[in-house]
């Protein structure tokens, strides 16, 4: 009688043992798995911050050729309207 306790006993912790194992093993695969997701995530994170980057620099392009346009459209509004004033102090 003993001896059958002891035996399923036996059992009992040999199935824990292999379920332990098998569970070990399946962490180490996530594991592996969050290594590789955390690498994907810093290599994310570093083409945001390139994009992010580029958009500013973009941002800052765009605004320069805007006040360029502003500028210009400044410059011969008045240089049309000097001209309109010679011709009509001077008219041919």
């Amino acid at each position: 009688m003993a001896e059958e306790l002891l035996r399923e006993i036996l059992q009992e912790v040999k199935a824990t043992r292999q379920k332990v194992e098998l569970l070990e093993e399946k962490v180490g695969s996530l594991e592996v798995k969050i290594d590789a997701l955390e690498t994907k995530v810093d290599s994310l994170e570093t083409k945001v911050d390139v994009l992010e980057k580029t958009m500013n620099e973009t941002k800052a392009i765009c605004e320069a050729v805007r006040h360029g346009q502003e500028v210009l459209t400044a410059k011969y509004d008045h240089s049309r309207s000097i001209s309109t004033k010679r011709k009509e102090a001077f008219p041919t």
